[in-house]
């Protein structure tokens, strides 16, 4: 259980907070938030591909994961089909992601 559902369910006030994954490889960024965060909040959720291409949630989420920090992994399914996003989720399972946001994000006719 994240402490994220531990806050949920004890009818605590839960705090989180949001970053957006680099434009490149590196993971370093994601783990410089991670450092600053850990422990003072139950959650990171980790944007996917909001303004173009970025890291994926799940491999944040999973950078997150193994600096010590929660992630809230989120999902778009303007940008995949059923059998991409079920993948993705035996992925976030396998990694033990225990928080999933699934968004169906804007249209890209809407974001020109």
């Amino acid at each position: 259980m994240t402490s994220l559902s531990e806050a949920i369910k004890g009818g605590r006030f839960a705090v989180t907070a949001e970053v957006t994954p680099p434009c490149s490889p590196d993971p370093q960024r994601i783990k410089a938030v991670a450092s600053l965060l850990k422990g003072k909040i139950h959650g990171v959720i980790v944007e996917e591909n909001v303004d173009g291409v970025h890291m994926s949630s799940l491999v944040s989420a999973i950078h997150l994961k193994s600096a010590g920090v929660d992630p809230v992994m989120t999902m778009l399914t303007r940008d995949a089909n059923r059998i991409g996003l079920q993948s993705a989720l035996l992925g976030a399972v396998s990694m033990e992601i225990g928080s999933v946001l699934v968004l169906s994000g804007h249209h890209q006719a809407l974001t020109a």
